[in-house]
C-alpha cells in the first residue's frame, strides 16, 4: 500500500513539475491541453477561456517588462476584437460597454486562479488584472438544481 501511495505522489509531482516550466524570460510554458485545463473550470473545455486568459497573461508579462511576441497595443487590439465579436453575438456588458465584454465572459465562464497558480505564472500584473476582472464581474450561481 505504501508503494502505491508513493507511486501516486511521484506521478503527481512529475505532472506538477512539467506544468511549471518557464522559458529564459520567465514566461510560463505548457502544452495546449495543459493551457485548456489551466484556464477552464474543471470539466469544461472551452477554447475561448484559453484565448482570453492567454491574452491577459501576455498583457501581464508585457506590463512586467518581459519581451513578448507583440506589443501591448497589439495585445489590447486583439482583446477588443474578441469583445466586439462577443458583443456581435449578443453578449453585453451594461456597465463597461462593448470593449470589455471578453472580461465579463471570462469571469462568468472561465476559471479563477489560486495563489499557487498566480505564483506559477509569476506576473504581478496578471494577478492584479485577473483579480480586478473577478471583483468587477461577480456572479452568484444556484447549485441546488
Amino acid at each position: 500500500m505504501k508503494k502505491i501511495v508513493l507511486l501516486v505522489v511521484l506521478m503527481l509531482s512529475t505532472v506538477s513539475m512539467a506544468m511549471a516550466s518557464k522559458d529564459s524570460r520567465g514566461v510560463l510554458l505548457m502544452s495546449e491541453e495543459e493551457w485548456m485545463n489551466f484556464y477552464n473550470q474543471p470539466g469544461n473545455d472551452i477554447p475561448l477561456c484559453a484565448i482570453i486568459g492567454s491574452l491577459k497573461m501576455e498583457e501581464g508579462y508585457i506590463k512586467d517588462g518581459k519581451k513578448m511576441g507583440e506589443t501591448l497595443a497589439e495585445n489590447k487590439k486583439r482583446q477588443r476584437d474578441i469583445s466586439l465579436a462577443l458583443a456581435g453575438q449578443g453578449l453585453k456588458d451594461v456597465n463597461q460597454g462593448n470593449t470589455k465584454v471578453h472580461e465579463l465572459y471570462y469571469a462568468a465562464v472561465c476559471k479563477r486562479f489560486t495563489d499557487k497558480e498566480y505564483n506559477m505564472v509569476g506576473s504581478p500584473s496578471f494577478k492584479n488584472e485577473m483579480e480586478r476582472i473577478f471583483s468587477e464581474h461577480q456572479f452568484e450561481y444556484d447549485v441546488t438544481e
